[in-house]
């Protein structure tokens, strides 16, 4: 139990932090620090201020084996404008007006947008009249922001299988223009990406769904994609 009424607010410091049940009272405050992780194997209620940190190096991590009430804080560190991101909310329940303060625009647009498969339109950029917008876990959002800040995410975490996301691969038209999908991390701890000593993971839970040429995960990086499949790391690719 985390109280209200305490000197200084506790921290989790150490990347393997345990916990049975945890109870954040109202007013109490928890932080998890970038780099840093806990495992709650009990139930999880938070009344209070609970947060997650990352920086530029690492992010913290939260996972918790049963239920889940209340809300949660993912704090996203995100480099300044030119940076491109793609993000994802690890959070239920997140919105645009949490951050798009902090988003570049021209005027107009925020560079800020879903990516529409179907006909291959693309990145949708955010109108700025928008009014609140519902971020939609594990959906990517191409991201760039006027200065470097930490994106806060908040809202409940998302602790049970996600099977919600719908993606699309519109046909006719060329594999290379038509079928991709931005999707990101639902959740506030890393999932495996490929099988490594048959552990469960990302693609071969997704290989049916996947073309057969491209059964990969592409992930942005400041210098292009970056591809990951279970053969391994191949570096840079077009697409």
């Amino acid at each position: 139990i985390i109280p209200g009424s305490v000197l200084h607010d506790p921290e989790v410091n150490i990347t393997g932090a345990i916990c049975n049940n945890l109870n954040i009272n109202t007013t109490a405050s928890l932080q998890i620090n970038a780099g840093k992780a806990l495992t709650v194997y009990g139930n999880l209620t938070s009344n209070g201020t609970f947060a997650i940190s990352s920086n530029a190096a690492s992010s913290g991590s939260l996972i918790v084996n049963g239920t889940s009430t209340g809300n949660v804080t993912y704090n996203r560190y995100v480099a300044a404008y030119p940076r491109w991101y793609i993000l994802s909310s690890p959070v239920n329940g997140a919105t645009l007006d949490q951050f798009r303060s902090y988003l570049r625009n021209n005027g107009t647009t925020y560079d800020f947008a879903p990516y529409i498969e179907p006909a291959n339109y693309g990145w949708d950029y955010m109108l700025m009249s928008t009014p609140t917008y519902s971020l939609t876990p594990g959906q990517g959002y191409a991201t760039r922001l006027q200065t470097v800040n930490n994106i806060p995410f908040t809202g409940t975490l998302n602790d049970v299988v996600l099977n919600s996301l719908t993606n699309t691969h519109t046909m006719p038209g060329d594999i290379d223009e038509n079928g991709w999908n931005a999707i990101g991390n639902p959740y506030t701890s890393a999932i495996r990406a490929k099988n490594t000593a048959g552990a469960p993971n990302f693609l071969d839970a997704n290989l049916s769904m996947l073309a057969n040429d491209y059964a990969a995960i592409y992930v942005w990086s400041i210098d292009g994609y970056k591809v990951i499949n279970n053969v391994g790391y191949t570096g840079n690719n077009p697409h």
